[in-house]
């Protein structure tokens, strides 16, 4: 944006936004937009020592992709980084981070909804400071408060401002996301 913070920004500002593309996307493996999808196998596959037969109907469970250890070291922590594309390992499955569904079913509009984002979410940043709703809730170690899984049982009790999510079609807060702006001078 080169110092215009308060202009509008063009299709090229957006695609140089890298930093904020790989936050978007540690977002959206954090609080997947849709939970899970459905496939439908053609053939025959061994997957794990399994064989799932031709025409077998398979639920992705997407959250719990996103939460595997295996494929994201320390789930649990925010990392914009794990998608810095000169960071990322060239044998990483491209399946293994599915936003919007993967293969020739995918989402139509990723390309439109991933610069929609990008464009409302610059524009708060370079005219707001994102803060904690109150002082002292900011994240001190990067770890988020939400947690899934056995780790659930071991959580402290979540103050008032993590959102409590509903699980339905689409993920969403049903709390409520709660932070404040501070404008920029």
């Amino acid at each position: 944006m080169a110092g215009n913070l308060k202009g509008n920004a063009t299709l090229q500002d957006l695609n140089e936004m890298k930093y904020l593309d790989c936050v978007i996307k540690e977002s959206m493996r954090i609080y997947p937009p849709v939970l899970f999808f459905g496939r439908n196998v053609e053939k025959e596959y061994n997957m794990n020592g399994k064989t799932i037969p031709a025409h077998t109907s398979l639920l992705i469970f997407v959250i719990a992709m996103n939460y595997n250890e295996a494929i994201y070291p320390d789930p649990y922590r925010f990392d914009p980084q794990r998608f810095d594309a000169d960071q990322r390992m060239t044998t990483q499955n491209p399946f293994e981070y599915v936003p919007f569904g993967g293969g020739q079913r995918n989402c139509i509009g990723q390309k439109f909804a991933m610069l929609e984002v990008k464009t409302v979410i610059s524009k708060i940043v370079r005219n707001f400071q994102i803060l904690a709703p109150e002082d002292g809730l900011e994240s001190k170690d990067g770890y988020i408060s939400t947690l899934y899984g056995p780790q659930r049982a071991r959580a402290p009790k979540p103050d008032k401002y993590v959102p409590t999510l509903l699980h339905a079609i689409t993920l969403r807060a049903e709390s409520g996301l709660h932070l404040r702006l501070r404008e920029r001078k």
